[in-house]
Order: C-alpha cells, then structure tokens, then sequence
C-alpha cells in the first residue's frame, strides 16, 4: 500500500538531510540523483546507502531499492529501519512473501517499539496467509503506539483480509448464467442468488469492523489519499457504491497518481450496467413465476408494468447516487462508456419481442399473460433504453 510514511532513518549530514527532503517533497528521482552524488564522496556509508535505497523504493524500483538495501546491512547489521525498507522491496515485487516476512521480523528484533517496523510484518504476514501472526503484531502495534493511525490500520487489514472469503472466486460468465436461468426455469439462479447471499452474509461482519477501523485512522490522519482509497475498496465490497465514489474522488484529488480516472469512470458504467442487467433479468423470471401462480391476466400484466417501473427507478436512482457529486468531466467520461446504452437496448428490445408475441390468444409456449405484461412493460423499458442512449450521444458529442 502506498501512501504511508515511511520508516525512513533519521539522517546526519547535510546530504542525507537533502535525500529526506526530497523524499518526502515526493521527487524521488531527484532524491536518486542527490544520493548517487554524495555517495561518490562516502561509498562505504551505510547511512548514504541506506537513503539510496528508500530513494529508490520512493521512486518505484523495488528491485534496485532491495540491492542497496542488502548493500546498507552489509556495513550495518543491526540497522532495523533497514530491515524494514528490504522487507517492503520485498512485498513490493523484489522477492517472495516469505522473504519479505524474514525481513520484517529481524526490523522488529532490532526495534521492537518501531511502529512502522510493526506494521510491515502485519502485511508481510497477510501475504503469507499467517493471520494468527498478522494480529499479534498489530496487537503489539497497538499498545506501542496507541495515538497512531498504523495500529488500527493494520487491524483494518486484518479484517479486510478475512472479509475476502470467496472474493478470488471467477466470476460466472453472464452468457452462462443466462443459459442456467433458461434450462432451469429460473431455479438455478434463485439456487445461485440464495448462495450469494450467504457468501455476502459471512464477509458483511469482517467489512464492517473494517470499514469503522478505516474511519478510526481517517480521524487521525484525514489526509491520507491511499487510506482513503482503501476505504472506497472497502465501501464497495459494502456495496455502498456512492459512498464509495465520494472517497475515491478525495483520494484522487490528495494524490492523482493513486486514480486511474479512465478506470473509476468505467467501474461506475459497470456497475450501473450490472443493475441493469439484474433488474431486467429478474422481471423476466419474477414475471414468469406470477404467470404460474396467478389466475388474472390483469393482474400479472399490471404487476409485471409495477416492476418495470421500479426496475427503471432503481437503475436511475443507483446511477444518481454514483454520479451525483462526481465532476462533470468525469460524469461526461461516464456517460461514454458504451455498455450502459448496448445494455439498456438489449433489455428493451428483449421485452419488446416478448410484448410482440401477445395475440389475445393461447397459440404459444408460453401463457398469453406473460406477453401482455411484456407489451405493457415495453413502454418503460423502451424508455429507460432512450435516456440511456441520448446520454451517450450527447457526452460523445461533448467530448
């Protein structure tokens, strides 16, 4: 995670004081430079060497940054924030979780008050599936440094981590789940949703515990741009989407290299085009079960037009409360993502087709019912499809 301050040493010297600055200015490859050039006057200083290496790291070359780390505990053993720097090449791509976990061990042996020392074994020990280890560190980091943000941050990993329980799973191909929803006469995805729902049930108390450490650490240190994007990954797997954008905008304009702005506006058509599909795809199957079980055709054809029009509101109401408070540039950007209109169409000429083959009589598979609430509900869906689609046209002409 990035955005952290840094166990960094506490410098002597005009030179490493220069190094420090620059770090923390956020030029790193200037602090590269500044440290190249004092150690043509010092090679064997293990402070200097030490400050290339966080230098490097700042910079992004975890690999360079662990070789003139090792470099540094060659001339000085014993140099814990040292350890701790190697440990986060480590975990940054420079070597294996198992390494990066040795490295953060030996930080903590030679400072075990070191806050930040502490905090790289919580990680270290999550990439290595060791949580038992991950809370006894932060445990330890806590009572070390009780006015802190990295304590309750760490705990806050601790429970996103738990909270990932059946999160690496693939999703199932929409194409698949629709063949499923066919063949099954819609039971195996009521099967599939309950499943869902108990998957979502076991990752809610972990997320929410999360989610309130997170605030913790945002009231101690409300600055913090990556803290703050942590916090959107946590909202979202909350499913508290708009909340989730709010934080994600903050961190960005803290720190836009933290954003991908291209990626955010997409993730946000995703979501709302997910909403779509879900909401259509369950008036399908809602409307046909009510078939089964209702005698009146008035009433299926009045309740499937009810449902199509608390459909439509739920996809604009949940496409407000992700936009509502979003730039208008990248409201624009959103608007642009192609998905949105092709699923809105799609849903629409979906029910359009059902609603064509209502004749008044019973000459189909299907009761004359179901197709005349497909021809009442065409209207709606037809309609939402339309704002969808001059939405579109008009931010591709604005861009």
């Amino acid at each position: 995670m990035t955005g952290l301050h840094p166990a960094q040493p506490s410098p002597d010297g005009s030179a490493l004081r220069r190094v420090q600055l620059l770090i923390d200015a956020g030029r790193p490859h200037d602090a590269v430079d500044m440290a190249r050039e004092a150690l043509r006057e010092a090679p064997d200083d293990p402070d200097l060497v030490g400050a290339m290496a966080w230098a490097l790291l700042a910079a992004g070359d975890a690999h360079a940054a662990r070789t003139w780390a090792e470099r540094s505990l060659a001339l000085d053993p014993a140099n814990g924030s040292v350890h701790d720097l190697r440990a986060r090449a480590l975990l940054k791509g420079a070597g294996s979780a198992e390494e990066a976990r040795e490295a953060a061990e030996q930080a903590v042996w030679e400072d075990p008050h070191d806050p930040f020392s502490l905090y790289t074994l919580v990680r270290a020990s999550l990439q290595c599936n060791d949580r038992t280890g991950a809370a006894h560190a932060a445990a330890t980091l806590r009572r070390t440094a009780p006015d802190w943000h990295l304590g309750p941050l760490a705990e806050a990993l601790i429970e996103l981590e738990r909270g990932r329980v059946d999160l690496d799973r693939e999703p199932i191909p929409f194409l698949a789940l629709v063949a499923l929803g066919i063949f099954t006469g819609g039971t195996g995805l009521v099967v599939l949703g309950i499943i869902w729902v108990i998957r979502a049930l076991r990752r809610a108390p972990y997320l929410r515990r999360a989610d309130a450490l997170l605030h913790e650490v945002l009231r101690l240190e409300p600055e913090n741009a990556a803290v703050r994007a942590l916090a959107s990954d946590v909202l979202r797997l909350r499913f508290r989407f708009a909340r989730a954008v709010d934080y994600e905008v903050a961190a960005a304009a803290a720190d836009p290299e933290l954003v991908d702005a291209e990626e955010f506006t997409a993730s946000i058509a995703r979501r709302t085009t997910g909403v779509v599909v879900a909401g259509w795809v369950t008036w399908i199957f809602v409307v046909g079960f009510a078939d089964e079980l209702v005698a009146s055709r008035q009433l299926v054809a009045g309740g499937g037009l009810l449902l199509a029009v608390a459909v439509t509101t739920a996809i604009f109401l949940f496409d407000r409360g992700q936009t509502l408070r979003l730039p208008q540039t990248l409201v624009r950007r959103t608007r642009r993502c192609w998905f949105q209109p092709v699923a809105t169409a799609l849903a629409a000429a979906t029910i359009v087709f059902v609603g064509s083959k209502y004749s008044g009589g019973q000459n189909h598979h299907l009761p004359e019912d179901y197709y005349l609430a497909g021809a009442v509900s065409s209207p709606v869906a037809v309609g939402c499809a339309a704002v969808f689609a001059a939405r579109f046209l008009r931010a591709r002409r604005e861009a």
